[in-house]
């Protein structure tokens, strides 16, 4: 039995209706989308609730489940048929047309299955690569969110000495700068710079100055190779902060550029608990 003589003659008698997803597209797209729970496997590690966790790996199955039918009828349309409890016979003139229509009303649901399964896969492997915010790069989203906070600042204003309501990680304050007096959220993957996730337009400041990152529920900052560097001063002693991830504490003080001169930026670390 020769698979593609039954395909013609579903497409024939008119029974297929997205013939092109079989014959185009289930195969190449088939074997991306089967490779979503590696990926979602490698993001979950960046997500830092289990119960997160659990629902991403739950959500990233999806799409392959409705995909690996339409795989498994461009492989192989018996074993489609021998799940429906029918028998193909040798060439496709031998099948009776109700038969042959019942095979292809499987073959169309499966296929709405199969691309539904691809469009779920798309946002899903675009959040899968914001999630894993590599840091030779700013996300997508930090930048989406950057140009909405500058919009809502720019219109609004923001009233200095208002604490974020949602800042697990701890807060920074800006003590000396253009922006003295607001206090900033720190979140995973934070940058700090005048094209930053907190905008800093300071005069000495970088495009990218300091990077901010939670891991393990501790909060790390290092230089972006800064143009006057990233100091840290804590119980009277001063540091500068190189490539290296450095830990901060509550009650540390970050100064963008020479803490010794009157133009370098100085913000103060703070965190609940600590």
């Amino acid at each position: 039995m020769h698979d593609a003589a039954f395909w013609q003659a579903l497409q024939q008698q008119k029974l297929l209706h997205a013939a092109w997803w079989f014959s185009t597209l289930a195969l190449p797209v088939s074997c991306v989308v089967l490779l979503l729970p590696l990926v979602g496997l490698i993001v979950a590690r960046q997500i830092h609730t289990s119960a997160g966790r659990l629902l991403w790996m739950l959500l990233i199955c999806v799409p392959p489940l409705l995909i690996l039918p339409s795989l498994v009828a461009r492989l192989s349309l018996a074993t489609v048929a021998r799940r429906l409890g029918l028998i193909l016979p040798e060439q496709p003139q031998m099948l009776a047309f109700e038969t042959l229509r019942e095979l292809g009303a499987a073959l169309n649901l499966i296929s709405t299955w199969g691309l539904t399964g691809a469009f779920l896969s798309m946002p899903m492997l675009l959040a899968g690569t914001l999630l894993q915010r590599p840091e030779w790069r700013q996300p997508i989203v930090n930048k989406v969110s950057r140009a909405m906070t500058a919009l809502v600042t720019q219109t609004f204003g923001r009233r200095s000495g208002a604490v974020p309501r949602l800042a697990p990680f701890g807060t920074l304050t800006i003590i000396r700068g253009q922006r003295q007096g607001v206090i900033e959220a720190v979140r995973p993957n934070t940058v700090i710079g005048s094209k930053g996730s907190i905008q800093l337009n300071d005069a000495g400041v970088s495009r990218s100055h300091v990077h901010l990152d939670v891991q393990r529920n501790l909060v790390y900052a290092h230089d972006l190779g800064s143009s006057n560097g990233t100091y840290l001063c804590r119980q009277g002693q001063t540091l500068e902060i190189g490539v290296q991830p450095c830990q901060l504490f509550s009650g540390d003080r970050l100064f963008l550029g020479d803490p010794n001169l009157e133009q370098s930026i100085e913000l103060l670390y703070q965190r609940e608990g600590e």
